[in-house]
């Protein structure tokens, strides 16, 4: 969860690189519950604005970890 935070947080300052980073990690960690996925998404549209190749990477792990 609060790498959640700090991944919505590097969105919102402009870092979606970092922002990616993190969230690959959280997504990669086999620790995301159901319940965060949403947050997730909405992270993912966050960096899509900025860095579409970042959000890429986040959206194919996610659905390669929770959506196969």
């Amino acid at each position: 969860m609060a790498d959640l935070d700090l991944s919505h947080a590097l969105v919102a300052a402009d870092k979606p690189d970092e922002a990616a980073d993190v969230a690959l990690g959280v997504v990669t960690s086999g620790r995301l519950v159901p319940s965060h996925h949403w947050r997730v998404s909405e992270i993912v549209s966050g960096i899509a604005q900025r860095d579409g190749h970042g959000a890429a990477t986040v959206r194919e792990a996610f659905h390669d970890t929770y959506q196969a």
